[in-house]
């Protein structure tokens, strides 16, 4: 299962299977709009949450992920660090990483 994880205060992109994204007006309208095409299982996360606690609940919540593309922040040491083992960093760039399975 590929996820996204948005920080963009309003993402105006398509839905992925999953999408867990932070929660502004614009974008709880965008979620409102999309729930029927995404999994059950997506979210949307308060705009004072760290990524990497986010990541850890995308984890727990959605068992089966092989990919996940997060938007919107940049990929730091922390976050690097704190999802291994379960994660690698297949690619960045200046305000997204994603994520695969080692």
């Amino acid at each position: 299962m590929e996820i996204l994880v948005e920080f963009d205060r309003a993402y105006a992109g398509g839905p992925s299977e999953a999408v867990w994204i932070v929660g502004t007006p614009e974008n709880r309208l965008w979620f409102e709009r999309h729930t029927e095409g995404i999994d059950a299982n997506s979210a949307i996360f308060d705009e004072d949450a760290a990524a990497l606690t986010i990541i850890w609940h995308v984890f727990d919540h959605h068992p089966d992920w092989t990919e996940i593309l997060v938007r919107g922040t940049p990929l730091n040491t922390e976050i690097e660090d704190g999802v291994r083992p379960d994660a690698v960093v297949a690619s960045r760039s200046a305000n997204e990483f994603r994520l695969r399975r080692p």
